[in-house]
């Protein structure tokens, strides 16, 4: 099947028309370029409807300042503003949204942690009519 698992940041520039990005629950505030501009095959992600989904520059430092570094060059705290994706791609998400058809998935059932998959939507782009 030819499939390889590339953890993030190290992905975001192999993203192609033969990629499927599995990225639940990853803010879409930091969706790099490729994703926003729907050079994947597929995305199963957030919904990109979530009116919230656009961050300043410092919540976004808040997201990366702790746990999920973007580029493993960032040290004390500070953060390198070439590997900070571009919080102000409102016009690319509404493009997205326009070019991909998508599927909510179901909320899960009894037995499955509260919130796993809440949010989380299926995305391809349309056919051209």
């Amino acid at each position: 099947m030819h499939i390889q698992i590339v953890p993030t940041p190290s992905a975001f520039p192999l993203i192609d028309s033969t990629t499927l990005v599995y990225a639940p629950h990853y803010p879409i505030a930091c969706w790099p370029s490729e994703m926003r501009q729907g050079r994947a095959h597929c995305i199963i992600g957030n919904d990109v409807t979530n009116s919230g989904r656009i961050l300043d520059e410092q919540a976004l430092l808040a997201l990366f300042s702790d746990n999920e570094q973007p580029n493993s060059s960032i040290t004390d705290g500070e953060n390198d503003a070439a590997s900070i994706p571009d919080l102000h791609a409102r016009v690319e998400l509404e493009a997205f949204e326009r070019n991909h058809e998508c599927m909510r998935w179901p909320e899960p059932g009894a037995g499955v942690a509260e919130g796993a998959f809440n949010d989380t939507v299926l995305y391809w782009l349309r056919r051209a009519e």
